[in-house]
């Protein structure tokens, strides 16, 4: 029996295989990955206390969390809890901190 197989056909069809498997989950602009219709987002409000008003370092460490929200978002595209992190900033060198400290306590929605 003569083998029918075409070398080419079974080529196009490894590559359509590969290129369908290498799809991505993240939208057209690329930062954020599309949400299903199950996901709940979950907010946590955390108090961050650093030294702000230094040069930089409030636009850097800003940069960081969203950074590290974006990361945990594209990481759990298919959880059914997404977290979604709303981060109150203290400068500590403006703020008396003994006060800041038991406000911050004291308060039962800050993680």
């Amino acid at each position: 029996m003569k083998n029918n197989l075409n070398p080419y056909g079974l080529f196009i069809l490894l590559m359509i295989l590969f290129l369908a498997g290498c799809s991505s989950h993240e939208n057209e602009e690329g930062d954020t990955p599309i949400e299903t219709n199950k996901q709940e987002r979950v907010s946590y409000k955390v108090a961050v206390i650093m030294p702000l008003s230094q040069e930089g370092n409030a636009q850097r460490w800003k940069g960081i969390a969203d950074w590290v929200e974006e990361n945990m978002l594209s990481e759990l595209y298919s959880a059914e809890r997404v977290p979604v992190l709303d981060i109150e900033w203290y400068d500590e060198d403006t703020e008396e901190m003994s006060g800041l400290a038991t406000q911050l306590c004291n308060r039962d929605d800050i993680w």
